[in-house]
Formats: C-alpha cells, sequence, structure tokens
C-alpha cells in the first residue's frame, strides 16, 4: 500500500463474506488467526489452501456455507493441529479435508 509491504497476519471477521465470486483461496504462512464468519456464504468457494505455520486459531463459522463439495487442504508438518483447528468452524459435511502437498 503505497510502496509499503504489510505482512498479513490475521483476517478479520466477516473479511470475504458472501463474496459471490470467490472460487479459490490460498492462506500465507504468516496468518495467525481466521476470525468468525471470514468465509461465510462463499458458496462458490471449492479450494481452500491453507500454508499457515502460524495458525493458531479458526473462528466460528469462518466456513460455514462455503461450496458443499469444497477442498480444504493444509500444507505442513502441523496437519493434525491444523484439521482440530476446523472444528466448530462450520465446513460442509460433505467437504474433503486433507493434507495438500508442500
Amino acid at each position: 500500500m503505497d510502496g509499503v509491504e504489510y505482512q498479513v497476519v490475521q483476517i478479520a471477521e466477516g473479511a470475504f463474506a458472501d463474496a459471490a465470486k470467490l472460487k479459490e483461496i490460498t492462506i500465507g504462512a504468516n496468518i495467525a488467526e481466521i476470525e468468525p464468519k471470514a468465509f461465510y456464504q462463499c458458496k462458490k468457494l471449492r479450494k481452500v489452501t491453507i500454508h499457515a505455520q502460524n495458525l493458531k486459531k479458526i473462528g466460528t463459522d469462518a466456513f460455514a456455507k462455503i461450496h458443499k463439495k469444497a477442498q480444504i487442504l493444509i500444507v505442513g508438518k502441523q496437519v493434525e493441529t491444523f484439521a482440530s483447528l476446523l472444528t466448530g468452524t462450520s465446513v460442509p459435511v460433505t467437504a474433503t479435508v486433507g493434507a495438500g502437498k508442500q
């Protein structure tokens, strides 16, 4: 922004909520928190790749009402930890959660 580069560490509550055209996202390694309803009702969101090495929290309903066949790929050594963070985020029960390639 204005020639200054900022390190993004958080995705705000409702940041991408209702983004009708959002189909795929990649969450970078510096993200520590995804707040509630960050991607709420992104009905076309089919692929989420999480590279976050520092992810500590994923808020309630962060991924509620995304595409029912969405893939959530977790890249890194802490796949089990990140997968447990998805509990309570309302990922569709028909979504696929798994490890992605580094």
